[in-house]
């Protein structure tokens, strides 16, 4: 046993001793440390068990002698993820990427376009949008990212609709709320430090490194007359000077269902038939069936004329009217029309710098599929960008983006726009895929009827159609920039910049001979002489059309930099310099008849000066509609500007702006007079005072402005403005004619908006709790708006500085650190409240129909978007006709209650249109490698209109609610129900119901915006992947709670709601 002992002892000898002879051959370890954009960091801590802690130098690099292999080191910073390495025999020199910590809020830093603002100098309300928060969506569209990440901004859904591409159109966003009447209520964007008036859609998002938004006077009157609806400032990403090559790749696809058509409520078609025929035997279609014009009459009517003309028997007419009672276009429009749409991106990027200069170039690709067939989109982008030293002192920026965007779509039968409503029972295949054809433009009985053999066919077959009408819309964008940066010495610098801007939109439609558009417009001039010649002034063949919008822009800006921040008590920052601008805008339609898109040839020999008689009188004798228009605008700009701060002992800042703009825009007495728009502002960083030292506060300033800025609508001029024409349709003459559009307006000036804005910063709980508070107020005045005019000066009314709105309220921005440890939970709370009056006007009360029915009121002391509609006294007991006030007393004198004589009172205020307060509530969790995240979108007090009965609809488009069910027949009704009955003939009753009380709902609710889950994959050493993520991302997932009872989405109460998308990605860095 003992002598077992000692051969154990022995081998743990010799173990010991190859343990330290190992040991004593040393690893030196050299490497860099940065971050995931490829910039150095410093104040990085290396632990090392057993062996100490190292730091890494201020260029990111560290040495590390008599170190082991198997040795494990840490990597630890503020702001990163900590990360573990372990050594081996063959590291020479190593790369270190720490992952930015989401769970922690970094330094902000704010772009106004003309400097660089610390946010602990900051006396404006600004709120800054970085990568991480943008690149959270895959959305093509960069503002449609970040749109419910800022407080302050509304996005107006109520003029948008979803469109074939599976987005949203006609989208407008908007900052502290109304600040025009006739002017634009949009944001100015800036991109890398100029205007951007191009297509939004034209910029790349995965190419921009971070958005700022200017809200009150002080953060946005440097952009002066342009600015008086906030400001948006894109910052693109670029390389970093000493850095490694850094490349990234990136890949998504998204899947939009098709959209439901049935979600729009609708009546049954058979019973929609039912009421079309009982308005026959009332003789309701007897003007349209004897009109020259043939107009479209619904099929069940069409039936109902070939009986009475015998060509149908009794048992003939009730099989097709029980079979259009059975059918319902909405099946073969989702069956032929529509698809699940589906798009992906694809981006790669290049950057990295040296000592001397930095570079990045990226480009991108989009490609989209729309939910309507035969309708696609893409996009190339291509971005460079190259910063260069040439000097100590001297450097310069060479920036160049380029986007190319497509859009191909056929012109078809779609549900959107309601015209599918005329016909909603019909077919647009047979069962064994024959197409059929549906009413266009005039009656299917009419055009059935024709038996001439000089005519082409007349049908319309819209899967037909397929083939022969194809759109192609191409828009060009180029932004090339250059500046040149000088420092002057420690405190004085200069800089000149500037931007050339070139945006060419061109679009052609082809529609070949046999589209129903070429064939309806040659046979519409068909007519055959006395001599039994065929005359046809449009010969058979295709229509081109094609237009172009083109704009050039160039702006130049010297700027003259003063810094002293090397006191430590005393610091000043000011800027002084000038901006010229320039915009051209050159637009033109064009169009041929008898095109051959095969040969390139056209007729040249179209008359469109004289009339020709039209086939059957259809359209008695007409001009032959010709393509041409063509407009040039020219818009100019002269400004002088300067911005300044002072900061003593890093706690009380104070800082001034002002703006001087002159443009051909204005009249010249505006440009005559300097009177510059400026701005106020002071902070104290409260936190640190010494009362504070003791107090668990990380952050705490208060900030205080007040200035003015502008809005501009470049549309109007203070200088006369005339429209010649070579052509009147009218009279068909060819002499020129000329005719006054606008008078001369020498006053004419931007609009002005005055703020006053408190705010306090706070961070809480070494920084468990952030955010900010900002409240407003807000007077916009000298707003154009028409103003009455003595008659005999030959106008009754001119658009004229004269109408005032008021506006006020408070932006709140929570963040959260929920949980900090291996599991993190951090919550964002954003909340806003809006509201705005207008406060001064020439307008005359406009009416209660006026006020009940307009999207804008601009109207004294009235919200912009009241919510007016008629009080309702119930039905009448013996006619079931709805009942309201005219003077305070029970009326049914449609006209009168909708008259300028109704009084105010005897409608009903419910509140706005728009949501009072409004904002987001986004979570996120990380474990380990995964990360989950939500958005909650709220809206609350306001008010809108679901759809009902409208028996004009009803009748006229064949569009009926459900609703129509619940009517009045007979008397009692009334005391069960509050739908009018069905009349006939039709009266104002109908307009009074639609716009009256019983329909206006709370549209107050919460929806699920969206979820994301991503998987980190991180370093991936054998494959030099330095970082890579999978993800998944639905949204559009609906409304989770409302107030309405209706179960409306308030957003959408009668129109087809956005589908839901998926969309599956990757990101990867090298």
């Amino acid at each position: 046993m003992k002598q077992l002992n000692y051969y154990i002892f022995l081998v743990a000898i010799c173990f010991m001793l190859r343990l330290e002879v190992f040991a004593q051959k040393p690893v030196t370890l050299k490497g860099r440390v940065q971050n995931q954009e490829g910039k150095a960091l410093s104040d990085v801590n290396i632990i090392s068990v057993g062996k100490g802690n190292f730091k890494v130098q201020k260029n990111g690099t560290f040495n590390i002698n008599s170190l082991s292999v198997g040795d494990t080191l840490k990597f630890s910073h503020i702001s990163y993820v900590p990360k573990s390495y372990v050594v081996r025999s063959n590291d020479l020199n190593i790369l270190i990427v720490l992952e930015s910590n989401s769970i922690r809020l970094q330094e902000a830093v704010f772009s106004t376009g003309f400097q660089y603002i610390p946010k602990e100098r900051a006396t404006g309300s600004f709120e800054k949008i970085d990568s991480l928060y943008i690149n959270r969506s895959p959305a093509s569209n960069i503002l449609t990212r970040v749109k419910s990440m800022i407080s302050g901004m509304y996005s107006d859904n109520a003029n948008a609709n979803f469109n074939n591409t599976g987005k949203f159109a006609n989208e407008s966003l908007n900052i502290h709320g109304v600040s025009s009447i006739r002017g634009a209520n949009y944001p100015l964007i800036i991109v890398d430090n100029f205007p951007y008036s191009g297509d939004i859609n034209a910029i790349n998002p995965n190419d921009v490194e971070n958005i700022t938004v200017l809200k009150d006077a002080a953060a946005s009157s440097i952009w002066g007359a342009q600015a008086g609806n906030g400001v948006i400032v894109i910052t693109t990403k670029r390389g970093k000077q000493n850095s490694t090559l850094v490349i990234e790749a990136s890949q998504n696809t998204a899947v939009i269902q098709k959209p439901d058509l049935f979600k729009r409520q609708a009546i049954a078609n058979a019973d929609l038939i039912a009421v079309q025929l009982e308005l026959y035997d009332k003789g309701y279609y007897n003007s349209n069936i004897n009109s020259r014009s043939k107009p479209i009459l619904p099929m069940a009517i069409e039936a109902m004329e070939k009986k009475k003309k015998g060509l149908l028997t009794e048992a003939e007419l009730n099989d097709v009217l029980d079979t259009y009672g059975q059918t319902d276009i909405r099946n073969d429009l989702l069956k032929y029309l529509y698809r699940p749409a589906i798009s992906s991106q694809y981006s790669f990027s290049v950057s990295g710098g040296g000592d001397r200069n930095s570079f990045r170039i990226s480009t991108g690709y989009d490609r989209s599929k729309g939910t309507q067939v035969s309708s696609d989109n893409n996009r190339f982008t291509l971005k460079a960008y190259n910063k260069i030293k040439l000097t100590q002192k001297l450097e310069a920026e060479l920036d160049m983006m380029y986007a190319r965007l497509e859009s191909r779509q056929t012109q078809l039968l779609s549900y959107y726009d309601n015209s599918g409503s005329r016909y909603p029972y019909s077919s647009l295949a047979t069962a064994d895929g024959q197409f059929l054809s549906i009413p266009y433009n005039y009656s299917i009985g009419y055009i059935e009827s024709l038996a001439d053999p000089n005519l082409l066919d007349w049908t319309y077959k819209p899967l037909e159609e397929l083939q022969h009408n194809k759109g192609n819309a191409v828009l060009n964008s180029l932004l090339t920039s250059a500046s040149l940066n000088y420092q002057i010495n420690k405190l004085f610098g200069l800089s000149f910049r500037y931007r050339n801007e070139i945006q060419k939109n061109d679009d052609e439609t082809v529609f070949d001979q046999y589209s129903i558009r070429s064939r309806g417009m040659v046979n519409l001039y068909t007519n055959v002489g006395t001599n039994g010649v065929v005359n046809r002034p449009i010969p058979v063949g295709g229509i081109l059309e094609f237009g172009s919008n083109d704009g050039v822009s160039h702006f130049g800006r010297f700027q003259v930099d003063f810094k002293w921040n090397d006191h430590p008590d005393h610091r000043v920052n000011v800027i002084l310099g000038s901006e010229v601008s320039a915009k051209a805008v050159r637009s033109f339609t064009d169009g041929m008849y008898g095109y051959d898109g095969e040969k390139l040839v056209y007729s040249t020999q179209i008359d469109y000066m004289n009339r020709y008689p039209t086939y059957n009188n259809l359209a008695s004798n007409a001009q032959i509609p010709s393509f041409i228009t063509k407009s040039q605008t020219n818009n100019r700009y002269v400004s002088l500007f300067g911005n300044g701060s002072y900061t003593l002992l890093n706690r009380y800042t104070v800082s001034g702006s002002f703006r001087k703009d002159a443009s051909n825009v204005f009249g010249v007495n505006t440009n005559d007079k300097w009177n510059p728009l400026w701005s106020a502002g002071l902070s104290w960083n409260i936190k640190k005072e010494r009362f504070m030292e003791s107090i668990p506060v990380n952050e705490l300033k208060f900030r205080a402005t007040y200035g003015f800025s502008g809005n501009i609508d470049p549309s109007r001029s203070g200088n006369t403005t005339i429209q010649y024409s070579t052509l009147n349709a009218l009279y068909g003459i060819s002499w020129p004619s000329a005719q006054v559009l606008v008078a001369p307006n020498p006053s004419l000036r931007w609009e002005k908006i005055k703020t006053f804005n408190l705010g306090l910063d706070y961070s809480l709980f070494n920084s468990r709790i952030s955010g900010s508070v900002d409240m407003y107020w807000k007077k916009s005045f000298d707003l154009i708006h028409l103003y009455p005019l003595d008659p005999t000066v030959g106008l009754i009314s001119q658009l004229m500085n004269v109408a005032d709105v008021d506006g006020r309220g408070v932006d709140v921005r929570l963040s959260s650190i929920n949980f900090n440890k291996r599991f993190k939970w951090r919550t964002d709370f954003i909340f806003t409240y809006n509201n705005n009056w207008v406060k001064k006007t020439f307008v005359d009360y406009p009416g209660a129909s006026s006020l009940v029915s307009s999207s804008f009121i601009a109207y004294k002391d009235v919200m912009p978007y009241a919510m007016y509609s008629y009080k309702f006294a119930g039905l009448d007991p013996q006619t079931g006709e709805p009942m309201g006030y005219f003077n305070g007393e029970v009326s049914k004198d449609y006209s009168k209650m909708a008259g300028k004589q109704a009084p105010i009172e005897d409608l009903k205020l419910h509140g706005s249109k728009r949501p009072l307060i409004y904002g987001t509530v986004n979570s996120f969790f990380d474990y380990k490698k995964f990360n989950l995240s939500f958005s909650l979108l709220y809206q609350f007090k306001y008010f809108f209109r679901r759809p009902s009965i409208s028996y004009s609809d009803l009748y006229s488009r064949g569009d009926g609610h459900p609703d129509f069910y619940s009517r009045w027949q007979k008397p009692g009704d009334e005391n069960s129900t509050t739908i009018p009955a069905m009349t006939y003939p039709l009266n104002k009753a109908d307009g009074f119901y639609g716009n009256s009380e019983l329909l206006v709902e709370p549209g107050d609710h919460i929806r699920l915006q969206d979820i994301k889950l991503q998987y980190r994959m991180g370093e991936i050493s054998p494959l030099h992947i330095s970082q890579l993520s999978v993800f998944i991302y639905i949204s559009n997932l609906g409304v989770i709670w409302r107030k309405n009872d209706k179960g409306l989405d308030p957003n959408y109460p009668n129109t087809i709601p956005v589908p839901k998308q998926y969309t599956f990605g990757f990101n990867l860095k090298f």
